[in-house]
């Protein structure tokens, strides 16, 4: 029937449009849902290959038609005992964005303004009901239900109004609709619901950020890509909020879930972000692009970390983080720094972005001095050698590009000053760095920072002696030598006096303890 012919679709919905109100009055007599699901089911499968084969302004009218019927289908419990049940919500969360979903696509195709006028009825119709309930008092599951799909729907044409991919934006708000009604009325059929259409979600989004690598020209912020990720990472963020406060979930599994969960949620924020900086600056030298996505990524993390209370996020994941975060800096040192100057002596870049660079130290030096000693991140020995190894190597490497930038004029000059700088100056370094973290190690009494210090002169030495003497002449290795036994007595000294002061100090307070 409907293989050929063009009018096969309009006697198909005229006939499912009689049947299915024939039906609705058999379910309002008799209450047979299962009738109503299926006639509701089918009927959705029709409309949508309708409108995939034939996209047409007839179509919208038996959309509408359709809307009608299986909104009162959904509301015949309301009606009759002023209750909603759970299948009856959940055809209402359905019906509203399915019909959406078809209306918006067939506006959009042939090209109709104002795409949101659909949402925005759909909205007062619920709005209505809204109403109803709250001026007889009910803030039940009902006026929840309502407010969450008014809502819904108003922030759905919001996101229409402005471009939004539609499938994306209306499956990311309908997601966090049913965590609402889940967190409202504690039904797993909303559970396993949003289970279902959250990686729904993902995959539509990821299918979105594909087009910036064909997009051109698009406009900073306000582009269909970047506004269709707002929705989601909106939808997402108030999706963290409410799965915090879901009654289970100090459950086994709902704790799970619910970091797995968080993961993939601040995922989504951070992907969404990185790649509209990233496009922007697509024409950028590389080193700029990486440069920026490493600082970002910096930041990213270290905003979560600040405010890891008000986002109640696990320990688990706070000591992923913060792994990450001393990696990234790490890297950031290595490949970052070196690539900066190294195009700045070759003029293709300007010098202000090495001071942009350097802003990592702020997240950085905040994390070390404010965050990590209040976190359970030290109370494990790998932790302590993870800092430590990201601060010798930030000292290290910021210190080697300022030698560079303040001796070097051409980028011909660089060879010689970086195997200058790794003879004689590293080495004296890495040696201040040990007595740096043996004084540590001494003062609060940690011993894994005494083990990195010793470590750190053990590895100076190894160097010093198996590789640096057979690249020096023999001045440098005079005066390396040198330097390098001063830093070693010093460092002994350093040891053993506060050794010394702290064994009086404990001695001290012992005395005033037991007077």
């Amino acid at each position: 029937m409907i293989s050929s012919g063009e009018s096969n679709y309009l006697f198909l919905f005229a006939y499912l449009t009689v049947l299915n109100i024939g039906m609705l009055a058999v379910v309002f007599l008799k209450s047979w849902k299962s009738v109503g699901w299926i006639s509701f089911i089918l009927t959705g499968i029709y409309l949508a290959s309708w409108t995939a084969e034939k996209t047409e302004m007839l179509s919208v009218y038996f959309y509408i038609i359709t809307y009608i019927i299986f909104y009162l289908f959904a509301l015949q419990n309301y009606f009759k005992k002023n209750l909603l049940l759970p299948y009856d919500i959940l055809m209402l969360v359905l019906i509203n964005f399915t019909c959406i979903i078809g209306l918006v696509y067939i506006f959009e195709t042939l090209q109709y303004e104002p795409v949101i006028i659909f949402p925005v009825i759909f909205a007062l119709v619920n709005l209505i009901l809204l109403y109803k309930e709250y001026s007889a008092k009910k803030f039940g599951t009902s006026y929840s239900v309502f407010a969450g799909i008014t809502v819904s729907l108003i922030t759905a044409a919001v996101a229409l109004q402005f471009k939004a991919h539609l499938i994306t934006s209306v499956w990311a708000i309908e997601a966090t609709l049913l965590l609402f009604i889940w967190k409202k009325t504690n039904l797993n059929i909303f559970r396993i619901c949003f289970y279902i259409l959250f990686p729904l979600v993902i995959i539509a989004q990821i299918v979105t950020w594909t087009e910036y690598i064909e997009a051109k020209d698009l406009a900073v912020i306000f582009n269909p890509v970047f506004l269709t990720s707002t929705v989601t990472v909106i939808s997402t963020f108030v999706n963290l909020i409410l799965l915090r406060k879901l009654s289970d979930r100090q459950d086994q599994n709902s704790n799970f879930f619910e970091n797995l969960f968080t993961v993939v949620s601040y995922g989504i924020i951070y992907i969404a972000l990185l790649l509209e900086v990233v496009y922007h600056i697509s024409e950028k030298p590389w080193i700029i692009i990486f440069g920026t996505a490493m600082l970002y990524s910096l930041f990213f993390i270290f905003l979560i970390l600040l405010f890891r209370k008000k986002l109640e996020i696990d320990k688990i994941l706070k000591t992923a983080l913060f792994y990450v975060f001393f990696a990234l800096i790490i890297f950031n040192t290595l490949i970052s720094g070196p690539g900066i100057v190294t195009q700045y002596l070759q003029n293709k870049i300007p010098f202000t972005l090495y001071w942009a660079y350097l802003l990592y130290w702020i997240p950085f030096i905040t994390i070390l001095v404010n965050i990590v000693p209040k976190s359970y991140f030290l109370q494990m020995k790998l932790s302590y050698w993870w800092v430590s190894l990201a601060f010798i190597t930030a000292v290290s490497g910021e210190l080697y590009n300022m030698y560079v930038l303040y001796n070097a004029n051409t980028i011909l000059e660089t060879p010689f000053l970086t195997k200058h700088f790794s003879l004689l100056y590293l080495p004296i370094i890495w040696a201040v760095l040990a007595s740096i973290f043996l004084y540590k190690g001494l003062k609060t009494e940690v011993s894994e920072y005494n083990k990195v210090g010793f470590a750190l002169i053990a590895v100076t030495v190894c160097k010093l002696y198996a590789y640096d003497v057979w690249k020096m002449d023999n001045v440098s290795r005079i005066i390396a030598f040198i330097m390098l036994g001063i830093i070693l007595l010093l460092s002994s000294f350093l040891f053993q006096r506060v050794k010394k002061i702290i064994k009086n100090m404990v001695e001290k307070k012992q005395e005033s303890n037991d007077s």
